[in-house]
């Protein structure tokens, strides 16, 4: 009896076993497979989903967005005031960019709620882009233009005929490189653009490129005749770190890019049966190759997820492992009309329908606990040229910014069409935070014995704050927040807490994270209501900005907090309408 016993407890832990080896080992007849679960929303899709941290993103008919899990769940659904373009762009945090038929440029924050709009004075030709420290490119037929994350157009310029079918992309130093229409003896030529709108470089290719891919090393081209490359940026010039030639000893046209950023690595797929080539990004090496075995002419759908690569057709998808191996295999419903589709980490593959329903299959078995493979990027502050290399005279701190000139600063922070001048009002405004925040955050005796100018002089150091709030991008953050938790006036805390929440813009919830510093260490007494009250307006303010995941990580601890009875009535009145204000914004 104890031998039947055990032999059944074998075979019913084999099973799951058996049934993983099933599904990769035979094609799964879609026709033939019930759903594991069918959603339908309100419309078709009209655009290739987008992925985010939460899952998906995508634009519907008319003036409808909607979001995804990974698993086609609706998450939430917005009508924009505008009818949208057929496609979007997702920046860091999950900021969505969307652009209208008339070409209005609108950002949304990760619960789809409207942050701004702005008429661009142009047709935008496809997605924009995002910089490393927040600012927004957005291009057309021979423009690109430049805008700070609260919308204010920072710069627009003209370039010759640009390529239309080559996408802007990003170098690993922050400029943008645009591809041109024209050719100098059968090669591309491209404009790298400064941040600050200035024309850096042009560049003459080894080739006429075909696809252009931001990576965190620089950018990844390929070329017409299928060779490959890496654009990078050294010693402020343009450089070809490595190439993958074309011919029997590289790979043959035609040649698409398909990025894997989380791991730093890209697959390149090749020639007309659609070879694929797994390659380190930072040198070019090559760490696998291998056959897919799928008509380049007919390849629809090409995305990484952590099972692999998955490929698929009109017909049938393959999903590859990084060693080439098959994950899984399906073959669709001929009688069905997918418009788009996408894939899971934990091992589904959804199918967005033309009649408005979303199916999801699942493909393998014990993947739910599969690690993401969503790359998201970190804002950074980007180098500004030495401030002694922009001003004549010699540079002494405290003693640059008059008035005038502050006032000069702010009214082209405000309005805009900084050009040039730019960088010189951020090498300035960086120089004089940083040495502000040296003195703020070192020793009260130590710094008796060195300048006290920031100490001493308020009214100084609240301008180059107020100027660093209007900025709108990544900019001496962390010199701020270090000085939120040093600084031990109260009217300078007061507004360097209000222009965090003017800011909204908060990456990686570091702002928040110091306001729940002030509030546990007591640097902030249950008794300062003016100070708490700040707080709990920037909360409200970056909440808003951010959307639901900033409020659920730390928004909602900060107002929670001050509902405890040590605080007085018109504070935990105060949290209490946040909170009110947050549930009717529906972030």
């Amino acid at each position: 009896m104890k031998r039947y016993a055990v032999l059944l407890v074998v075979v019913f832990l084999s099973l799951p076993l058996f049934c993983q080896a099933s599904f990769v080992d035979k094609e799964i007849d879609l026709a033939e497979t019930v759903a594991t679960d069918i959603n339908v929303i309100g419309g078709s899709i009209s655009c290739q989903p987008v992925r985010t941290s939460y899952g998906y993103i995508a634009t519907g008919d008319g003036k409808q967005l909607y979001g995804f899990t990974q698993e086609g769940k609706l998450l939430w659904m917005r009508s924009t005031r505008f009818r949208l373009k057929r496609f979007l762009s997702v920046f860091s945090e999950d900021l969505v960019c969307v652009v209208s038929t008339d070409s209005r440029i609108s950002l949304l924050n990760s619960s789809g709620l409207n942050l701004w709009t702005v008429k661009c004075d142009f047709v935008i030709s496809d997605e924009p882009v995002q910089g490393p420290d927040g600012r927004i490119y957005a291009r057309g037929k021979n423009l690109i233009a430049c805008y700070g994350i609260k919308g204010t157009q920072r710069w627009e310029i003209k370039t010759a005929d640009q390529n239309q079918k080559i996408k802007p992309s990003i170098l690993n130093d922050g400029s943008i490189v645009v591809i041109l229409s024209k050719t100098q003896d059968g090669k591309s030529v491209g404009n790298r653009i400064s941040p600050f709108g200035k024309i850096l470089e042009e560049i003459v290719f080894a080739g006429e490129v075909a696809e252009a891919v931001s990576m965190q090393e620089g950018i990844l081209l390929s070329f017409k005749d299928g060779s490959a490359g890496l654009l990078s940026v050294e010693k402020d010039s343009s450089v070809s770190k490595w190439t993958i030639p074309a011919g029997t000893e590289g790979m043959s046209a035609p040649v698409r890019i398909v990025p894997d950023k989380k791991n730093k690595e890209a697959y390149f797929i090749y020639g007309p049966t659609s070879k694929i080539a797994r390659v380190k990004t930072a040198d070019g090496e090559i760490l696998s190759n291998f056959d897919s075995g799928i008509g380049s002419s007919d390849l629809t759908y090409a995305s990484v997820t952590s099972q692999g690569i998955t490929l698929t057709t009109r017909t049938k998808g393959c999903c590859y492992r990084k060693d080439g191996k098959a994950a899984w295999k399906v073959k669709f419903d001929p009688k069905k009309s997918i418009k788009y589709l996408f894939t899971s980490d934990s091992g589904y593959i959804v199918l967005c329908n033309s009649n408005w329903s979303m199916e999801l299959y699942q493909t393998r078995l014990n993947v739910d606990n599969a690690n993401s493979s969503f790359y998201e990027p970190k804002p950074r502050q980007i180098k500004t040229e030495a401030i002694e290399n922009l001003m004549p005279s010699s540079y002494d701190f405290g003693q640059v910014l008059d008035e005038a000139h502050a006032d000069e600063i702010f009214q082209a922070f405000h309005e805009g069409n900084l050009k040039e001048v730019e960088e010189e009002y951020l090498s300035l405004l960086e120089m004089e935070i940083k040495e502000m925040a040296r003195q703020w955050n070192r020793n009260k005796a130590v710094g008796l014995r060195d300048s006290l100018f920031f100490r001493e002089n308020m009214d100084y150091g609240s301008k180059l704050i107020e100027l660093a709030s209007e900025s709108q991008i990544y900019f001496c953050r962390s010199e701020i927040n270090s000085m939120l938790k040093n600084v031990s006036d109260p009217s300078l805390m007061l507004l360097l807490i209000k222009c965090a929440g003017k800011s909204g813009w908060d990456p990686d919830c570091q702002t928040l994270e110091t306001f729940e510093y002030l509030m546990n260490t007591k640097r902030i007494q249950p008794s300062d209501k003016l100070l708490l009250d700040a707080i709990a307006d920037s909360t409200w303010e970056i909440c808003r900005f951010m959307g639901r995941p900033s409020f659920y990580q730390k928004g909602k601890n900060i107002l929670g907090y001050m509902l405890y009875p040590q605080f007085q009535k018109e504070t935990r009145d105060k949290a209490v309408e946040i909170m009110k204000l947050i549930a009717a914004s529906k972030l």
